[in-house]
């Protein structure tokens, strides 16, 4: 479990880094690892119904405020003042083991294949190492 978590660990902060947004990483139950932004306080705090329904259906989502979009609150007492958010379901062997979030505050934000290909990127291997 703790070559797991330092996986996690440095797939977050990549992919963070590298995309300039945060990077949020749950498993079916609660926030297990998060960066960029103020996002160290939500680490292990429950995630939300809807969350977990994104995660149960096995498919990702983009939602970017300046399309109307909904945001999906992450956690519960989520003020949601995201303006963008990337959630993609991360599969083990058919069976939901969580997912990687990519969500941004900036008022500017967007969601481009760059993002999209990261963050599958991160799901693979994160999927892999668990396998």
């Amino acid at each position: 479990v703790q070559s797991i978590m330092s996986k996690i660990k440095v797939v977050s902060d990549c992919i963070s880094q590298t995309l300039k947004k945060s990077c949020i990483i749950t498993d079916n139950n609660q926030i297990i690892y998060a960066t960029g932004m103020s996002n160290k306080g939500i680490i292990d705090k429950d995630i939300t119904v809807k969350l977990a329904k994104v995660i149960e259906n096995r498919k990702s989502v983009v939602n970017v405020r300046v399309n109307n979009n909904e945001m999906i609150p992450l956690y519960n007492g989520d003020i949601c003042d995201y303006q963008c958010q990337f959630i993609v379901p991360i599969i083990v062997n058919g069976d939901c083991f969580g997912s990687i979030i990519l969500v941004s505050k900036d008022e500017s934000c967007k969601i481009f294949d760059d993002d999209i290909k990261a963050v599958n990127l991160g799901v693979a291997f994160i999927s892999q190492s668990i396998d």
